[in-house]
């Protein structure tokens, strides 16, 4: 038979009673023998049991110990287990416990930080909000959307949100149960259109609150005005000159064929109408190969200043007819730049042309400057300028600054367009900088290694 320390202590005290039973024999000698036995029994009993009472004191400290571990977050800990006792047990199912929790963290904080990760990712803002009105959820997005800087989260959603169409939209979605949507315009930090979309948490439990995501939707409107404007455009664009050939046509037909001078006059107006009427066509044609990705660039070592020379060679008489001085400051020796020629022969074509048409009097100049990697061309007039409002537009098709200019200058509207869209053809970049009553600069950032 195998002695436990659960078996070692009974049996001490029993064989002490037994001694000491047998201690009251007649016999002093014997007697003393038993007294003897039982008190070292006595000590053997109390060694054993303080020997016991310290290891499952110890074992009960490494419980407490690893209780503590676990509530600082350290679910690495375990239990070193070597017996088959109550403890021992129950160090074993405390060590499963600890290692069931540990897997179970970690996989709710991975899935925290993948909900982190799309949260941050998100282009539209995202708001939830409980029971109560108040934000228990939000990502930065919401924040850039509605110029939010400090935490919102916990805050009411009423303090955060100030538009009244959310507020009832939130009322409309707490009475019907049922997800809402409508688009609303906010006029701070900027003006902007947003499509905000409130649905429940849960399908039909309003209670539990209820989720506000924010579509940003400006530049789609933006793009919904353009194309409004372009279509109208168009319209009026082509209407003109057909209308014009129209009526002149019909006022030949009608009897002043007999009129040389006449005849001579309005065929000159028809042929002036038609050709605006073509290089409108041919403008739009450019611009829808633009759009395609249908430009073949053939990339050749240009001289900038020469190509420059050429230009101001084309366009000397009508610069000189509105006292229009012509002057090319780029140097003999400014570096090729690397691109299409007749591309580029059309961008600065269309720079200086406009340059000389909104320009009354004064100069045109063109420079060039190079800075590190980068060359910068320049094209200076001393026009009438443009508003500081009008030229994020400048580029629009069809967009003028002013239509009655437009009219007296002439033009399609088209022609920065075609500029931008070939700038970025050749992976350049273009600033306009302009100053009302004092002119406009046109600057192209150009780099000295082409990238196709």
């Amino acid at each position: 038979m195998k002695l436990s320390k659960k078996t070692i202590i009974p049996h001490a005290l029993l064989i002490s009673l037994i001694f000491l039973v047998l201690g009251f024999q007649p016999s002093e000698l014997l007697k003393n023998y038993f007294i003897l036995a039982f008190f070292i029994s006595l000590c053997l009993s109390i060694l054993i049991g303080f020997s016991v009472s310290r290891a499952i004191t110890k074992r009960i400290n490494e419980v407490a110990e690893l209780s503590r571990e676990i509530s600082k977050g350290n679910f690495h800990k375990k239990l070193s287990i070597t017996g088959d006792d109550e403890l021992s047990d129950l160090g074993r199912n405390l060590n499963t416990m600890v290692e069931e929790l540990r897997v179970k963290i970690e996989n709710l904080t991975s899935e925290k930080r993948t909900l982190e990760v799309i949260l941050s990712s998100m282009h539209d803002g995202l708001l939830m909000i409980d029971m109560f009105g108040n934000i228990t959820l939000s990502n930065p997005a919401v924040n850039r959307i509605l110029n939010i800087s400090e935490n919102i989260v916990g805050r009411p959603a009423f303090e955060v949100i100030r538009d009244p169409a959310i507020h009832d939209m939130e009322m409309e979605l707490r009475k019907t149960g049922k997800s809402a949507s409508r688009e609303i315009e906010i006029f701070y930090p900027s003006n902007r259109y947003l499509y905000v979309i409130a649905t429940p948490l849960y399908p039909g439990e309003v209670k539990a609150g209820f989720l506000l995501v924010f579509h940003d939707i400006t530049k789609l409107k933006h793009l919904e005005t353009v194309r409004k404007d372009f279509v109208a455009n168009v319209s009026h664009e082509i209407k003109t000159p057909i209308t014009a050939i129209k009526g002149f046509a019909e006022t030949l037909l009608d009897g002043a064929l007999e009129d040389k001078e006449h005849v001579r006059k309005h065929l000159e107006i028809i042929k002036n109408h038609s050709e605006r009427l073509n290089n409108l066509i041919e403008d739009l044609l450019i611009l829808s190969s633009l759009d395609k990705g249908e430009v073949y660039l053939r990339i050749e070592a240009v001289d900038v200043k020469k190509l420059i020379d050429l230009i101001f060679i084309t366009l000397k008489a009508k610069a000189s007819s509105k006292d229009i001085a012509l002057i090319n400051k780029i140097s003999d020796d400014f570096p090729h730049v690397m691109a299409d020629r007749s591309r580029l022969i059309q961008i600065f074509l269309n720079l200086i042309d406009n340059a000389i048409k909104f320009t009354e009097y004064g100069t045109v100049m063109a420079r060039g400057v190079v800075e590190d990697n980068q060359i910068k061309i320049l094209i200076e007039d001393t026009g009438i300028g443009i508003p500081a409002k009008d030229i994020p537009r400048l580029g629009e098709r069809f967009y003028r600054v002013d239509r009655a200019r437009s009219r007296m200058f002439g033009g399609t509207g088209l022609g920065l367009a075609i500029v931008k869209h070939l700038v970025r053809a050749h992976n350049w970049e273009m600033k306009i900088e302009s100053e009302v009553g004092r002119g406009t600069k046109v600057i192209l950032f150009v780099s000295l290694f082409h990238s196709s």
